[in-house]
């Protein structure tokens, strides 16, 4: 699908992630994540999620839990960092990263 995450996108976001075992199986957190984004992204109902991202309650609650503990205050702090980074590193560092491969 569009806009789903990378191998390194999700390698850096992956330790951020909670991942304690609850009675059941769990579904793929790369596969919830992507359709938390989804969501996000087309402003659609939780219920109208794209059944590949597995169901619609187990991405809502994750994004809720998520939420509670602070995992999108974490990843978004790594984010800004990055970019600050990368902006101290020239106007170019992120277009020749793209180029390349992740540095992660």
């Amino acid at each position: 699908m569009r806009c789903e995450l990378s191998d390194c996108e999700w390698s850096v976001i992956k330790p951020m992630l909670p991942n304690k075992p609850r009675g059941v199986p769990r579904v793929d957190d790369r596969l919830v994540l992507n359709g938390i984004d989804w969501v996000l992204r087309s402003g659609a109902l939780w219920r109208d999620l794209p059944e590949i991202y597995g169901p619609c309650t187990t991405c809502y609650n994750r994004f809720v839990r998520w939420r509670r503990a602070g995992v999108w205050d974490k990843i978004m702090e790594a984010l800004a960092a990055a970019h600050k980074a990368a902006v101290a590193h020239g106007p170019f560092a992120w277009w020749i990263d793209q180029q390349g491969s992740c540095r992660c």
